[in-house]
């Protein structure tokens, strides 16, 4: 039987508003205790779904404990020059790797009852990103086993590379096994980016010419693997009420960057281009309901917008105003109408094969 715990949890996860828990009490009491379901109110369309999902905090006990989390991170970071003095490290590799393998389990255990039991947000990114950068720590024997200064000349810079590489593999280990025992959509951010880190690593290695004169078309393919990877999770959870839409906007804002740079050119060459490229990118966001590719490109925009407004004679002092100004407008104008313009984009779109999940409610027949 369901009681207040695992509603507290649903609504804590997300698989429900606050409201709807209510109106299931009010339910279960019955006929004669029922009272009627509070009315809906805005904040409720950005917990329950509707509205594309930044949650990284249920309240501020979270951010409180968050910032103890911090604390303790940092002076386990810093408790590795306790022996050796201050500003350097302990004597050895593989002592330092065994005090981080204690702080690595004592944040899982940590883990478990923050993220496991508690379901805190703010916490468990602290964490995560705690564990991560400790993973390489323990593993750094094996890394670095035998190499001093003289013997890493002896090494073919190959074979080098490739038992560094065992440093973010240890961080996708933790952020992937994070993920497998919580669930928790952050755990896809180190993970997401690790894993593109040794496979451009791994390309390079194998095709440096090719690398080196096409690392713009590299990057756009990673960006766009990683964005179709975000994408299952959103036709996953096209209502956006569970934990699977926070995990594609974690992969959104690491496929973001990787898109959008090698596709925008130099904004003072061909400021045209930029502005069309955004267009692109704009409708690709709509359609999808993902604002993270958008974020990416202001910085190409503003340059673009820069260049335009030059171009017409306007002075530097100016210009420091207009720019931001346009720009600040356009977003204001962008966002708020969000909504409303995905739904007449929609309208005119007959039907987009699997991407029709993601279709606003109100357009669909």
């Amino acid at each position: 039987m369901l009681d207040q715990t695992h509603l507290d949890q649903a609504v804590a996860r997300g698989v429900i508003t606050a409201s709807q828990a209510d109106a299931l009490i009010a339910l279960a009491r019955g006929p004669a205790q029922a009272s009627p379901a509070p009315a809906a109110i805005p904040y409720d369309r950005f917990a329950g779904g509707a509205e594309e999902r930044f949650r990284i905090a249920n309240g501020f006990n979270e951010v409180f404990i968050a910032l103890g989390c911090i604390f303790l991170a940092v002076g386990i970071m810093t408790s590795f020059s306790w022996k050796g003095g201050a500003g350097s490290l302990l004597p050895n590799l593989n002592e330092m790797a065994l005090w981080s393998a204690g702080y690595l389990a004592g944040l899982w255990l940590l883990s478990e009852y923050l993220t496991g039991h508690r379901r805190m947000l703010a916490p468990s990114i602290v964490l995560v990103i705690a564990m991560c950068l400790l993973a390489p720590v323990v593993v750094g024997p094996v890394a670095f086993a035998n190499l001093t200064a003289d013997s890493m000349t002896a090494y073919q810079p190959r074979n080098l590379t490739l038992r560094f590489l065992v440093l973010p593999a240890s961080v996708i280990a933790v952020a992937g096994l994070h993920y497998l025992r919580f669930g928790f959509p952050f755990s896809l951010f180190p993970l997401a980016i690790s894993l593109n880190g040794i496979l451009a690593v791994l390309l390079a290695l194998a095709a440096p010419d090719v690398f080196a004169q096409s690392w713009r078309v590299v990057m756009l393919l990673f960006g766009i693997a990683t964005f179709f990877v975000a994408l299952g999770f959103d036709l996953s959870d096209p209502q956006r009420q569970t934990n699977r839409s926070d995990g594609g906007f974690w992969l959104h804002m690491i496929a973001a960057p990787l898109i959008v740079h090698p596709l925008m050119p130099s904004a003072y060459q061909n400021a045209g281009g930029v502005l069309t490229a955004f267009a692109a990118l704009l409708a690709i966001a709509i359609l999808i309901d993902r604002r993270a590719i958008l974020m990416a490109s202001l910085v190409y925009v503003m340059a673009a917008v820069g260049y335009l407004v030059s171009q017409r004679g306007i002075g530097a002092a100016q210009a420091v105003f207009l720019i931001p100004v346009i720009i600040g407008v356009g977003i204001i104008a962008l966002g708020s109408g969000w909504q409303a313009i995905r739904r007449l984009v929609w309208l005119a779109i007959p039907t987009l094969g699997p991407l029709e999940a993601l279709r606003p409610v109100r357009t669909r027949t």
